[in-house]
């Protein structure tokens, strides 16, 4: 019999791998039309009062994966990767867990696959966390399918790390609704979950721009996890896409809350944690309270100017108000809490080895953030600038993602250089990534007598 596996803070959880059951479809065909909503028990000392729910809300409602089909075309080289492995182990699947090789974890698993044999479910489980960082997300979930397929086939049940894992890939893939099918899916199954998943529901349901259905998420969360409210992540997301959805009163009212507790100790409890404020940053510039967003960002640089450190303003702050920037359409604001980041990364980043003749600072701004100012400089026409930001990006090897691929496009497009757009949209394809409909609409404005790529029905 397997040992348990249930995490130790969720102790009222039963294990769910103490015994085997039947095979069962997998649980990524699934869809559910409808929200449910399960009955938990009440909490008397909650401060809050629950709003009403949202009648007419339906997870039709959340934002899904677009359903393209778009055939890539071929590399012009193609990179095979092998290892020399004459017959797969478990104990080289091990062995390649402990070296954190997730490249080699992958291939031995597949070979462990097609030879039926029988895994213990963390090696499922590891696979699956794996899988999820994934540097194409629609990539991961096909081959996360499968992995859940084989459990399923072997009689295992997923737990919590298991839905984290699917949940954070279908957030990556763009798809909310699906989060929130695999929300209500555990639940059912009798699996509750814990704070990182309570955290990305509620980005999830926060994706369909209604506070009320947010609020009542932070509602519905208060009362099945005690103490959650204490989490500075849950709180922060909460705060965050309540702004989303417009409700800015109840943003600060989490907020303040806080700070007001934290006053009342004296500094005993020690800091907010900076996630609150950013958060509330967003909060207000997505409101179009510019002046107020700024405000913030000058005091924490003035009380918290430790940068990097714990505590003190870092990449998601500089990432908060240039969102905030990005919302009012200022690219001036934008561009010069740019350059402070930049410079800053430069500041805080290792001296380069001797033997090399350039510079490459190991701290960068994030993903994110490089998004939003190619957007800002997509939508006026600067594709210099924005060609510079994604050759400068694919230099600091960060992840690529569609969305910088498609304001290179967008920048080109608006700049009056068509056949430089169908180029950037063609490089784009052929790395795997499945553009929008309006970027596939207007790239073949730009080329009507000829195939762009393969254009879904």
């Amino acid at each position: 019999m397997p040992p348990c596996k249930a995490a130790p803070f969720l102790s009222s959880v039963p294990c769910r791998r103490l015994y085997r059951k039947p095979p069962q479809p997998p649980c990524l065909n699934r869809s559910y039309s409808k929200w449910r909503t399960f009955a938990s028990p009440s909490s008397t000392s909650s401060p809050y009062q629950t709003p009403k729910s949202h009648a007419h809300f339906s997870l039709s409602q959340l934002p899904t994966a677009q359903p393209l089909t778009l055939t890539p075309a071929k590399r012009k080289e193609d990179a095979v990767f092998t290892y020399d492995i004459s017959l797969p182990t478990v104990a080289l699947l091990h062995d390649a867990f402990r070296a954190h090789d997730r490249r080699k974890a992958w291939f031995i698993y597949k070979r462990l696959w097609r030879l039926q044999t029988p895994l213990h479910p963390d090696d499922h489980s590891t696979i699956l966390a794996y899988l999820s960082g994934h540097t194409i997300p629609a990539l991961g979930l096909a081959h996360a399918a499968h992995v859940v397929e084989n459990m399923q086939n072997e009689g295992w049940e997923l737990d919590e790390r298991d839905y984290l894992s699917l949940m954070i890939l279908h957030m990556r893939n763009g798809d909310a609704r699906r989060v929130a099918e695999l929300g209500e899916e555990m639940r059912a199954k009798g699996v509750y979950p814990n704070a990182r998943i309570w955290a990305l529901l509620i980005v999830a349901y926060g994706k369909s721009g209604i506070a009320d259905v947010v609020w009542n998420k932070w509602k519905q969360c208060l009362e099945e996890l005690p103490g959650v409210e204490a989490d500075w992540e849950v709180r922060a997301v909460t705060v965050e896409y309540l702004g989303r959805g417009g409700d800015v009163r109840r943003a600060q009212q989490l907020v303040e809350e806080v700070v007001d507790a934290f006053a009342r100790s004296k500094g005993e409890k020690g800091v907010v944690d900076i996630r609150l404020y950013e958060a509330l940053i967003q909060a207000y510039g997505v409101n179009g309270r510019l002046k107020d967003a700024v405000q913030i960002f000058n005091v924490l640089k003035t009380e918290r100017p430790s940068f990097g450190e714990e505590g003190g303003i870092g990449l998601q702050t500089y990432d908060a108000i240039i969102e905030a920037y990005e919302a009012a359409g200022d690219v001036e604001g934008a561009e010069t809490a740019w350059n402070e980041l930049e410079a800053l990364c430069i500041k805080h980043s290792r001296p380069p080895p001797k033997q090399y003749d350039h510079f490459l600072p190991d701290s960068v701004p994030l993903p994110q953030t490089y998004n939003r100012i190619m957007a800002l400089q997509a939508e006026r026409g600067n594709y210099d600038r924005v060609q510079q930001l994604f050759d400068q990006r694919n230099q600091h090897a960060l992840p690529l993602d569609v969305d910088m691929h498609r304001h290179l496009v967008r920048a080109y497009l608006n700049g009056n250089k068509p056949q430089e757009a169908a180029d950037a949209y063609d490089r784009m394809v052929a790395r795997g990534f499945m553009p929008d409909w309006r970027t596939i609409r207007d790239v073949v404005r730009t080329r009507p007598s000829e195939t762009v790529a393969k254009i879904p029905q």
